[in-house]
């Protein structure tokens, strides 16, 4: 022991510092628990998301069932750790060829994704949700007010995709075809329809439960439609060249869906009595 400690006295200033910093960090590692070092080699997965209220909040920072998942996914095993990337309706095709997220949450690939010869891979429906019409009570006062929309003021979102305009989100073509404001804003689309600035406005069907729960005197003023615009079971898109697989991104929802938690973390945006995946399928 001497004669080290003598050789090391003899070793120059700057050698014997960064010695000293090598067994401080070695020290500090031993301290970090194991599970947090292991967390630092999982596989990330980056999972894209655009404002689509309950899945994404309009203002992404207050979360939304996209983050939810993800939190639970991370919590719930040790292999990948799903980190959530903010992109827009219409940028998200773009975002996705410049390898700027590797999945999509709550997606169909009938919205724009094989037009533009996008090619991902797909996984099993996880909700069932749809678009329906609203307007104000007092200019429709039955159904057969939404026996046709196109002759009127209509408020939407920009950049998704509806069936009464046969698919169509080209916000130009579709200022060329309807009378139409589009703009990011759900919740302005429905005080449109009450303000009288619109006939009527699209909106999702999640979106429009939680809307009326969070503003029950709005419910008398505004007549719902029964017809829908479209209904739809959204699963998730998988980049066939990412850091995860179809089968492994849904056996991990699958086993969420098992235990229970997919529904527990569903549920605040009444999104857990929608889900349509088969824990047994």
């Amino acid at each position: 022991m001497v004669k080290a400690f003598q050789s090391f006295v003899g070793v120059p200033d700057v050698t014997r510092i960064a010695c000293a910093l090598a067994v401080s960090l070695l020290a500090a590692l031993m301290l970090v628990p194991e599970h947090a070092r292991a967390g630092e080699s999982r596989t990330t997965v980056r999972v894209g998301g655009y404002a689509f209220p309950p899945y994404v909040q309009a203002d992404a920072k207050k979360g939304g069932a996209v983050k939810a998942v993800i939190e639970a996914l991370n919590a719930h095993q040790d292999r990948f750790r799903f980190r959530f990337v903010l992109t827009a309706a219409r940028r998200r095709y773009q975002d996705f060829r410049h390898e700027q997220f590797d999945v999509m949450l709550f997606e169909r690939p009938d919205w724009g994704w094989g037009e533009r010869g996008i090619a991902v891979d797909t996984v099993a429906p996880i909700v069932a949700d749809g678009e329906r019409y609203i307007a104000a009570a007092d200019a429709a006062a039955s159904q057969s007010y939404f026996d046709t929309v196109t002759d009127k003021r209509i408020a939407a979102y920009i950049g998704y995709h509806y069936d009464f305009a046969d698919g169509e989100s080209d916000p130009d073509v579709l200022r060329q075809r309807f009378d139409i404001a589009l703009n990011s804003d759900h919740d302005a689309n429905v005080e449109k329809v009450l303000d009288g600035q619109a006939d009527l406005a699209i909106v999702t069907d999640s979106f429009l439960e939680l809307y009326l729960d969070r503003n029950p005197g709005v419910r008398e003023k505004l007549t719902v439609s029964d017809r829908w615009d479209q209904r739809y079971r959204l699963g998730a898109l998988v980049d066939p060249d990412g850091p995860i697989s179809d089968s492994q991104l849904e056996g991990l929802l699958r086993s969420l869906h098992a235990t229970g938690k997919l529904e527990a973390v569903l549920r605040p945006f009444g999104l857990d009595r929608r889900i349509v995946l088969d824990a047994k399928g």
